[in-house]
């Protein structure tokens, strides 16, 4: 399984936004690793997208970005479902089998950027662009 590493995320919205990483806290999943990013922000972080491949396992592998201005809340995993190894997304918080696949650089491995903005998340080559 490839591993792909969010490097960065880049807000472009109109108000906050939070991200949560439930990655590997089965056993604290009310402390993920979490970040703010202010409006017009980017934030450098270095998490692996979570694999997820049941909906039993999606609670703790996923990565939860909550656009607050809007309410929006999208999920995102990687899953390899169909022969589409790729990454995932979902708007409701829910799993999905096979779940959308995400805006944006999709396939699995990797350094990428997560770009929100008004009209919603898309992955980016990481350039060191940011």
């Amino acid at each position: 399984m490839p591993i792909t590493t969010l490097t960065t995320i880049i807000n472009s919205t109109e108000g906050q936004v939070r991200v949560a990483n439930f990655e590997n806290s089965a056993e604290s999943v009310t402390c993920p690793a979490r970040t703010t990013i202010d409006i017009g922000s980017k934030s450098k972080i270095g998490w692996t997208i979570p694999w997820c491949t049941d909906a039993a396992s999606f609670v703790y592998r996923h990565i939860r970005v909550e656009v607050q201005a809007r309410g929006a809340i999208y999920c995102i995993w990687q899953a390899d479902r169909s022969g589409l190894d790729a990454i995932r997304i979902s708007t409701d918080e829910n799993w999905h089998d096979p779940g959308d696949v995400i805006a944006g650089v999709s396939f699995v491995g990797n350094l990428r950027a997560l770009e929100i903005s008004p009209s919603g998340v898309r992955l980016n080559w990481e350039y060191n662009r940011y």
